[in-house]
């Protein structure tokens, strides 16, 4: 079973860095882990982590991303680089 959440440089309620979602989720074997984010920054960062999906569903709606650069499919060539998978 996989997991999604909010790979934002916003703190998170339990305190914990996003990549510690990652590898919860990958210790246990088959889960898959869909990153959202806001900036490209957040992207590069996750794809290092090792999560399998990137999303930017944030984009436009958390600082400091207002306004969203649009398109925002710009951002996935500097985040393949990093990335385990598409």
């Amino acid at each position: 079973m996989g997991r999604r959440g909010d790979a934002t440089d916003r703190p998170r309620p339990d305190g914990k860095p996003f990549h510690a979602m990652i590898d919860a989720v990958h210790s246990v074997g088959g889960g898959l882990v869909v990153a959202d984010l806001s900036t490209l920054a957040e992207g590069v960062r996750t794809a290092a982590d090792g999560a399998d999906l990137i999303g930017t569903t944030l984009s436009g709606h958390t600082p400091p991303a207002r306004p969203a650069p649009n398109p925002t499919w710009r951002w996935s060539p500097p985040c393949a680089p990093t990335s385990r998978t598409p």
